[in-house]
């Protein structure tokens, strides 16, 4: 079966393109201020859902993720928050993402 070619639409996205929905500026910039503000370690999910960002269609879930998880890490603007096991055996249980000091000055410099 041969594929279709991709149209692009008047925004310049090109709909059902794998990655095609990215994360506006804002929601971006939403997201870094829900990581600067938590107290605790949050998970992907509960980060859209305080920033207002809709995970309703795989790719904006994909969107999200690939942003947080790759992007803010790699920047060192979070961090992967992992817990002892309570039973002592050496393993580690992954608990969220963290804001870092360095996404809190960037936000205070008006940067991020």
């Amino acid at each position: 079966m041969k594929m279709q070619p991709l149209k692009r639409s008047s925004d310049g996205t090109y709909p059902g393109a794998v990655g095609g929905q990215s994360l506006s500026a804002e929601n971006q910039k939403a997201i870094r201020r829900v990581l600067a503000d938590a107290h605790e370690p949050l998970m992907i999910g509960t980060i859209a859902a305080e920033a207002g960002v809709s995970l309703n269609t795989p790719q904006a879930q994909n969107a999200a993720s690939d942003f947080i998880a790759n992007y803010l890490v790699e920047t060192r603007e979070t961090e992967m928050f992992f817990e002892d096991e309570s039973r002592k055996n050496g393993r580690k249980i992954f608990r969220g993402y963290v804001g870092t000091s360095h996404l809190r000055d960037l936000i205070e410099k008006g940067l991020a």
